[in-house]
């Protein structure tokens, strides 16, 4: 019988491997983080604005704090019933998939709020895609047409 150690299991978390049975949580990002989860993003896509509000990130909780995570998406509450997503990032390493579970845990979270929508006007295809398979709705802009605005009821 195959002893497994530690060091096998850590290791198998290591980019370049198999992460698909990696289990990845969604959870706000803590300050000590927010610096890295920033320049990762910026030097993804150098046209990212560093935005304001809270930054969730998708990640491996048993990985080092070094690791970058696997998709990040910035919230900000409009009004007392209303959080935008102003910001919604896939790393190019994660697996496929990856932008559907964070929405799924992102909405799972924000369930528990006292938030009754969520909006987003994020440009990204992927993102508009992934959200409108996650159930958002397209709600026509009658005041510009160059933007979308998904809406989710909670």
């Amino acid at each position: 019988m195959p002893t497994v150690t530690w060091e096998a299991i850590l290791n198998s978390t290591e980019r370049g491997t198999d992460r698909s049975a990696v289990p990845l949580v969604l959870r706000e990002i803590d300050s000590v983080r927010l610096d890295l989860v920033r320049d990762f993003v910026e030097a993804a896509d150098p046209s990212t604005q560093a935005a304001s509000g809270t930054w969730w990130e998708l990640c491996d909780p048993a990985a080092p704090r070094s690791q970058p995570p696997d998709g990040v998406v910035v919230s900000v509450r409009r009004s007392p019933d209303v959080i935008e997503l102003v910001l919604f990032h896939v790393a190019m390493h994660a697996d496929a998939g990856t932008a559907t579970r964070l929405v799924d845990q992102l909405v799972a979270m924000l369930r528990r709020t006292d938030a009754q929508l969520i909006c987003s006007s994020i440009e990204d295809r992927e993102a508009h895609d992934t959200l409108v398979a996650a159930g958002f709705i397209l709600v026509p802009d009658r005041y510009s047409t160059a933007r979308e605005l998904l809406v989710l009821q909670l």
